[in-house]
């Protein structure tokens, strides 16, 4: 009798044993899950994500070789995932936006595209000049007397009518001698890309004063290939003026003034287009002064 309980005691005291060495291992499998949920990385993680950065950017479309005025320019958070994949961009407070102003696109944009400092170029800079310029256009510099640039009062983004003027021998007489003054627009509703070295719009006052006192000045213009060649004709030939013209208004170029307009008793009376044999033989020609 004896026997056989402390055979039923020993099954038990195994039985409990066997028990709680499976609860022991079943409790090792779950710590390291326990133990993983209870890290704060997936927190951190949100946390990165969610971390914002305030950077420059543009407030509108712009295309390239336009100028940056303060209008376009304003700072906005972006996801500080979102900035590490841009190639660069500018922090808030590292930079002040003053700094780009007038500064010119090399590429197009489109509003709320984080400003690069790599894609702007500032006067100065190599190719400043040429990235303003449209597709298929010419840079063309004219010097001019101060009282033939409007005083000095010409400006970049000013709208001008560029004038010729040629005065040439018409015919001769003895010791008389005709001459022949001629006015023309060699080009019209042309825009202004700087003056001298200036090519941003708002001069200081100070500018504006130096530049009062210099006798001459060098006007850089936006031409066709046309006008360019026009123009650099007209500024051989003879004499080259600028007239500032209303942005809108129609290029509509004017026909040739000569003096006799202005001073019709100095024209010779003509008939026909025939000539008067005034000494000599008659002989018959062809073509002639135009």
């Amino acid at each position: 009798m004896h026997a056989r309980k402390i055979l039923w005691l020993t099954f038990g005291l195994a039985l409990a044993g066997f028990v709680l060495l499976l609860l022991s291992l079943l409790r090792e499998d779950e710590t390291p899950s326990t133990s993983v949920m209870s890290e704060p990385l997936p927190v951190q993680a949100s946390e990165e994500k969610s971390r914002q950065v305030w950077v420059m950017t543009y407030t509108r479309a712009l295309a390239a070789g336009q100028r940056l005025a303060m209008s376009d320019l304003t700072w906005r958070p972006i996801p500080q995932q979102q900035a590490d994949g841009l190639v660069a961009y500018v922090v808030k407070d590292s930079m002040k936006p003053e700094s780009l102003k007038g500064a010119v696109l090399r590429r197009s944009v489109t509003a709320r595209d984080a400003v690069n400092p790599f894609e702007l170029l500032k006067p100065g800079d190599s190719g400043f000049l040429a990235v303003q310029l449209r597709e298929g256009m010419r840079a063309y510099s004219i010097q001019l007397e101060k009282h033939e640039a409007q005083a000095g009062l010409v400006a970049p983004g000013d709208f001008i009518d560029i004038y010729g003027t040629v005065e040439r021998i018409e015919n001769s007489d003895g010791d008389r001698i005709y001459q022949l003054e001629r006015a023309y627009t060699a080009a019209s509703g042309v825009r202004v890309l700087a003056v001298d070295q200036r090519v941003v719009e708002d001069f200081s006052s100070k500018e504006t004063e130096e530049k009062s006192k210099q006798k001459r000045l060098i006007v850089t213009t936006e031409l066709t290939p046309k006008q360019a060649t026009q123009v650099a004709l007209a500024d051989i030939q003879g004499k080259v003026t600028i007239a500032i013209r209303h942005p809108e208004d129609i290029a509509r170029p004017l026909p040739v003034t000569r003096m006799t307009d202005l001073f019709p008793e100095n024209r010779t009376t003509r008939s026909g287009g025939a000539a008067m044999l005034m000494r000599g033989i008659d002989v018959e020609i062809q073509g002639g002064i135009e």
